[in-house]
């Protein structure tokens, strides 16, 4: 499991139009933290930043501890690939 948590920074709207394609964009980009864990099984020191997309429709996370979910998981042309698609870390029970 890959913890990744949500800061509070809104996040930036980008929208156009393509030069090449001539076709229209809109996405929101949100700062992310990755809670890693380093090729000796252990976990880093520090969280590793990275920028989220969205599409429009979907808005932006709220702050928040999350794990990447399986929804994000594909395949094209016999190929395993991922798009970054989170779910709320669900806390243990006390």
């Amino acid at each position: 499991m890959i913890k990744i948590t949500v800061g509070r920074e809104a996040a930036r709207e980008m929208k156009g139009t393509g030069k090449t394609s001539g076709r229209e964009y809109h996405f929101r980009t949100q700062r992310a933290y990755a809670h890693l864990v380093g090729r000796d099984g252990q976990l880093t020191e520090f969280p590793e930043a990275f920028s989220l997309n969205t599409d429009a429709e979907e808005g932006q996370y709220s702050p928040g501890e999350y794990v990447l979910s399986p929804s994000g998981l594909y395949v094209r042309e016999e190929k395993l690939l991922f798009s970054v698609r989170l779910q709320p870390l669900k806390k243990a029970a006390s």
